[in-house]
């Protein structure tokens, strides 16, 4: 047999087989399991295949500039420009306990928030309970959202919830190394109609780098009304002695100290604001004044902002912000004020 009809002949038979194998069924893999739904968590929550637990995924990407009016000092940047992320996870199952929730932040590649949450316990990274912020503008607002590592235990009664609470000291310290007992407080929130109103106490344990330490506290409250009409009405006030951080003070400051050798810093904020709803944007207008007295050493701040965050299309948005004020220590004014713009992608 010559050479080229062997080769003519085993191609033939390969051609053959292939085809043949091609006609026999395929063997196929189980489908995977879909993700469900979990309406119980409420919507974006969905089910991880092969198991009861319950996960959603949410965000935002924010572009922020910003531009300081007034400053004389070479190394402050009158002008700003940075980009930021927000990433969020919650993770969340019935079980023998009822629900369990795990929650967590990245805000830019740094942990914002990670805590546990059940049977009303809440322990981890967290709002504070001082925490009563709740007002529109991004840069000029009431100044207190406040983050916290902590527990704390919360029970709702009818439409009111009341919430103890040991956090880590959110403080005026000026020693370093010191270390403070953590802050005992309390939260009451309730609602009633178009109104809502949250008031928290703390008690604060004050260290000076040489005096000792003395017993503060801090006494905040916010309330908002819906007047109708799109209009809401927002307040907050609040005071404290040796724990002047709770109420804007500035931390590791010469006049701002909670305790020195004599002396324990007064400190009070008092502030509102008007939001408008009309389309998609909201109108803000907001003021606020922070009084903090160390002995006769008195520092006041004074703060006004309009804000107008504006709605462009679906998960996004943008706000351009204006704030201005002054700054009276012991007497000598400096004024204040800056343009800021952010641009916010929510997902």
């Amino acid at each position: 047999m010559k050479l080229s009809t062997l080769l003519l002949s085993s191609a033939a038979l390969v051609v053959a087989g292939s085809a043949y194998a091609a006609d026999l069924p395929a063997k196929k893999g189980a489908p995977a399991k879909a993700a469900t739904g979990c309406p119980a968590f409420g919507a974006g929550f969905f089910q991880i295949p092969g198991g009861d637990t319950c996960i959603k995924f949410s965000g935002r990407v924010t572009y922020d500039g910003s531009y300081n009016g007034q400053t004389d000092l070479r190394t402050e940047a009158r002008y700003s420009q940075a980009g930021a992320y927000r990433f969020n996870v919650d993770v969340r199952s019935n079980t023998e306990v009822g629900a369990v929730r795990g929650f967590l932040r990245d805000d830019t590649g740094s942990m914002g928030y990670a805590y546990i949450q059940f049977a009303g316990l809440t322990a981890g990274a967290k709002d504070s309970l001082a925490d009563i912020a709740g007002t529109n503008p991004v840069n000029w607002g009431s100044g207190w959202k406040q983050k916290a590592v902590g527990v704390d235990y919360s029970f709702a009664a009818g439409s009111t919830t009341v919430a103890f609470g040991l956090e880590n000291a959110y403080d005026n310290n000026t020693g370093t190394g010191l270390s403070d007992n953590p802050d005992p407080m309390v939260s009451i929130a309730t609602a009633a109609g178009p109104i809502n109103l949250k008031v928290a106490a703390v008690s604060h344990e004050a260290v000076g780098a040489t005096s000792g330490s003395q017993n503060g506290y801090a006494v905040l409250g916010h309330i908002d009304v819906k007047a109708g009409a799109g209009v809401t009405l927002i307040g907050f006030a609040g005071a404290s002695s040796a724990a002047g951080a709770y109420t804007g003070g500035v931390k590791d400051g010469v006049v701002d100290t909670d305790a020195t050798a004599s002396y324990a810093t007064k400190g009070t904020s008092i502030g509102g604001e008007v939001d408008v709803a009309f389309g998609a944007a909201t109108l803000a207008l907001g003021a606020r004044q922070n009084v903090h007295d160390a002995n006769g050493a008195k520092t006041t701040t004074n703060t006004y902002v309009v804000s107008v965050p504006y709605t462009i299309a679906k998960n996004l948005s943008i706000t351009p912000e204006f704030g201005w004020g002054d700054k009276d220590v012991s007497g000598e004014k400096t004024q204040t004020s800056g343009a800021y713009i952010r641009i916010e992608r929510d997902f």
